[in-house]
């Protein structure tokens, strides 16, 4: 559960709900929140950071910067990461 510490107080990580709420957030394919709510998203992707990308709180402190540039309307984009493509398909849905 590292990869989500911050996102979750400390009694909640040591309940039982903790390990069953993580399985269900790696089998959803749907991001539940955030900018990029209701985008597919395949949890087997990558290795880390598979619950908070679901529960939409990745990206949030980028959150504001998506939104503002979605009403541009840019003609090309550059998309430099290197991973599965989650912020590139999020702001191509944007």
């Amino acid at each position: 559960m590292p990869t989500i510490s911050r996102y979750l107080p400390t009694r909640f990580k040591r309940s039982v709900i903790a390990p069953r709420l993580l399985q269900r957030l790696k089998k959803s394919q749907t991001v539940l929140g955030g900018p990029f709510k209701g985008m597919r998203y395949h949890g087997d992707a990558v290795g880390g950071a598979v619950a908070p990308k679901i529960m939409g709180v990745y990206e949030s402190e980028l959150a504001p910067f998506f939104v503002k540039w979605s009403a541009i309307p840019f003609q090309h984009i550059i998309d430099v990461g290197a991973a599965e493509g989650y912020y590139a398909v999020g702001c191509a849905m944007l």
